[in-house]
């Protein structure tokens, strides 16, 4: 036999001799108890089955272990109720529960008690946990909330910030975001006039230079904190303030702007400008350059609208993360034919751009387009002469009404032509619009109940 293979065997002897000695129990080795007090398994679910639909053991719960909170952040539903629970706690992994105690602390009145196994608790006062690990000394408490909607939380609840903030009369407006600003332009007495705010409480006029009469207001885009806008003679126009605006030399008319496409890189503004007498489509970051792209296509060219229509961009919904497209709603064509009921959904497909028009039974002209809350709404005209939200979760493939929940206040006034922008606060802002006896001004601001009380 050789040396190693002795040394081999002997090794295994030791290591058998040695597993047998820890299973025999010895009482010279001792396990020491954890001293680790945190929550790590958190559960509840109704007592006496007071909760038909199982909601709560349904609910997953956040452990905040470094501020020391427990909390669900998916909200339990408007008007849900439980008199008591039974909770279900679990702590390290070093023993079946690793917790010596958990104490409950309750308010109104305020009490405390240790908690057993089975005992129900009522989750209205339920305030703080305080756990203490299995050597007895280490102690940690959790502040607890229970998250359930309070009002309803598909209500949109609109705000008015101001009423006449334009002089009168006015000829057409548009209100566009730029440099953390809304800046609103409008048409009067022959001449092009801005006025901004922050908040769309208060306003300050202030002088515009560089824009023609002849410009398309409805046209107006913000991106990469600029703004341009076309006049009727195709020329292009360029601002970094909102305020002083210059001309752009293009090496192509530029007929329309779409707004920016979405795309994995950030996006272009998609235009269709005209190559030597046909209309193509086209990307730009600024207008100094023109990338062209494929022309449009016969059914599609004299269809699609070119003026006065309404833009939103849709980029990487929660649902679908390739979704990048620009939606477009009324205006007119190129022959000046109204876009009546078509929503066009555009969108780049192995580097061309394609439009697809999708028929509504919606009535769209003066309609506006935006994009909130994964959702695409439309704000549109009923028969009846009143203002509704339609939305789409299919990007404008179908619609259906939001009803009672969304409906407007009693003292918002019947528009069309409405410039609505939403922001990165979840916050839905509408500026003025037209009327049947002309164009007035209006500032109003909106928010789901629902994300109002996920905030605070």
């Amino acid at each position: 036999m050789t040396s190693k293979y002795i040394f081999q065997t002997a090794l295994s002897v030791l290591s058998i001799v040695l597993f047998i000695s820890c299973l025999g129990g010895s009482s010279a080795v001792d396990i020491e108890p954890s001293r680790d007090a945190q929550i790590y398994a958190f559960s509840m679910e109704a007592h006496r089955d007071a909760d038909s639909a199982r909601l709560l053991p349904a609910t997953r719960f956040t452990i905040d272990q470094v501020n020391g909170r427990i909390f669900n952040q998916v909200f339990l539903p408007y008007q849900f109720s439980v008199d008591s629970v039974v909770l279900s706690i679990g702590g390290s992994q070093a023993s079946l529960r690793g917790l010596s105690e958990v104490k409950i602390h309750l308010i109104n009145p305020d009490s405390s008690f240790t908690l057993n196994r089975n005992d129900s608790i009522y989750i209205s006062r339920l305030a703080k946990i305080e756990t203490t690990a299995e050597d007895g000394k280490n102690q940690k408490t959790y502040d607890f909330q229970l998250n359930i909607y309070q009002q309803d939380p598909f209500i949109i609840s609109w705000t008015r910030l101001s009423n006449a903030y334009l002089p009168s009369p006015i000829q057409a407006q548009k209100t566009i975001e730029l440099d953390k600003r809304f800046i609103t332009y409008y048409t009067a007495g022959g001449a092009i006039s801005a006025t901004y705010s922050t908040d769309g409480v208060n306003w300050t006029n202030s002088t515009l230079t560089g824009l023609p009469a002849t410009t398309q207001l409805s046209l107006i885009t913000s991106s990469n904190n600029a703004a341009y806008v076309i006049d009727d003679a195709n020329n292009v126009y360029k601002t970094t303030d909102g305020l002083n605006w210059s001309a752009v030399a293009t090496s192509h008319p530029v007929v329309t702007i779409y707004g920016v496409l979405p795309s994995s890189t950030g996006g272009r503004i998609l235009i269709v400008v005209n190559d030597n007498g046909t209309l193509k489509f086209a990307q730009t970051d600024d207008f100094s350059t023109i990338t062209l792209k494929n022309e449009l296509p016969s059914n599609i060219v004299n269809n699609i609208p070119m003026a006065e229509f309404s833009a939103t961009q849709i980029d990487r919904s929660t649902t679908s993360y390739s979704v990048r497209y620009i939606v477009l709603a009324g205006g007119v064509t190129r022959n000046g034919l109204l876009n009546s009921n078509n929503i066009w959904i555009l969108h780049e497909n192995s580097g061309a751009i394609q439009a697809l028009d999708v028929q509504t039974s919606m009535s769209l002209q003066g309609s506006s387009l935006f994009f909130y809350d994964d959702r695409l709404y439309a704000l549109v005209t009923t028969p009846d002469g009143k203002n509704t939200l339609m939305f789409s979760k299919r990007y404008g493939l179908e619609w259906t009404e939001t009803g009672e929940d969304q409906t407007f206040p009693d003292n918002f006034t019947y528009r069309t032509y409405a410039s609505v922008i939403t922001d990165t606060g979840d916050y839905i802002w509408m500026f003025g619009g037209r009327t049947p006896v002309g164009e007035f001004s209006d500032a109003w601001r909106g928010r789901l109940n629902r994300l109002d009380e996920e905030d605070r």
